[in-house]
């Protein structure tokens, strides 16, 4: 047998939420506008040309949200194959595993099985081509690397390396899950759907480490231009867009590696029953 092991619905609801949160920014005709509102909310001047306070938007070349570009250039891909389905997964994931709604309706945690994996195999295939259609926010060289603080010597991937890393875990866990389940042997397909539903929180766990960017720059653009000048915080529009991407990508390193110690820690929860 496989080990018995199992998550929290009620910590998979809560990263469930914020994706919720981050997907219907794309439900906006001006994408724009949520991000004005919050401005005011928190009292940050901006204004429209891009010149945004550092890390309160994540603007592309255009000095837009990199979400313009990815909803108008590709919405059937982007919007609806893939934000909708997010959501939809997001939604229907954390009930997998509540064990009473596994006992009491099995029919529909069979359904939902199915529509879930489904969703997870649509994910990773459409986030798998954003490199090669131009929607990914990342550097475009497959070899670049980000260095943190210029530094050489601390090097860090892209977001687009991040990407094919994260796909890795979530598509072998995918195939574990699905062949258990063909072959009736639940407690390994159990074992397998939880590790699936790890690797592939680390995308929401990627939100939270955007949403923890957002408030650094919030708190840096109510601070004094001296006390961001000490700190070298960029100012410039180029020079913005170029750190943004970098901590974007930063934020993927860091939900990686949240996302593996989830696991480790999941892992250790039950002694092996072998």
């Amino acid at each position: 047998m496989a080990r018995y092991i199992a998550l929290r619905p009620m910590t998979l609801f809560g990263l469930s939420a914020l994706m919720i949160f981050y997907a219907h920014l794309n439900f906006y005709e001006d994408k724009q506008r949520p991000f004005n509102t919050l401005y005011r909310l928190l009292g940050i001047s901006y204004n429209s040309n891009g010149s945004e306070p550092f890390l309160t938007i994540f603007r592309d070349k255009h000095r837009k949200s990199f979400l313009h570009q990815r909803v108008e250039e590709n919405p059937l891909t982007y919007k609806y194959l893939h934000v909708y389905m997010a959501v939809f997964w997001s939604i229907v994931m954390p009930l997998q595993h509540i064990d009473s709604f596994r006992v009491k309706y099995p029919t529909a945690h069979r359904v939902c099985g199915y529509l879930t994996l489904t969703g997870s195999f649509l994910l990773a295939a459409t986030g798998l081509t954003f490199p090669f259609r131009g929607l990914s926010y990342s550097l475009p060289a497959s070899l670049s690397f980000h260095y943190a603080f210029g530094k050489w010597y601390l090097p860090f991937i892209t977001f687009n390396q991040g990407l094919f890393l994260v796909a890795i875990p979530q598509l072998f866990t995918l195939y574990k899950t699905v062949k258990h389940a063909r072959r009736r042997a639940f407690a390994k397909h159990r074992y397998w759907a939880v590790l699936h539903t790890t690797s592939c929180y680390v995308i929401h766990l990627f939100r939270v480490y955007l949403a923890i960017a957002f408030m650094l720059g919030t708190v840096l653009a109510k601070s004094p231009l001296a006390f961001q000048t000490a700190l070298g915080v960029p100012q410039g529009l180029q020079e913005k867009e170029e750190a943004e991407r970098a901590v974007f990508a930063f934020c993927t390193v860091l939900a990686g590696i949240t996302g593996f110690a989830w696991t480790r820690k999941v892992l250790s929860q039950s002694p092996k029953q072998m």
